[in-house]
């Protein structure tokens, strides 16, 4: 995913399975992620760089 695709108020999930929410508009170094318990997260726990070009470590999670 990359950052552009992003959504305010979209669920995305993460490696480990866990929710987020993306409250805030995407920045590495802003809290702009907030889990399903409330722990808030940086942009920057979400980035990869792979070949030289950064990507968003998330996918769109699913509704339940």
């Amino acid at each position: 995913m990359e950052e552009q695709d992003l959504r305010i108020n979209t669920k995305y999930i993460g490696k480990t399975g866990n929710i987020f929410v993306l409250f805030h508009r995407f920045h590495p170094n802003i809290e702009c992620f907030r889990r399903h318990d409330n722990n808030l997260h940086f942009g920057r726990e979400f980035i990869e760089f792979k070949d030289g070009n950064r990507i968003i470590d998330l996918e769109i999670a699913a509704e339940k």
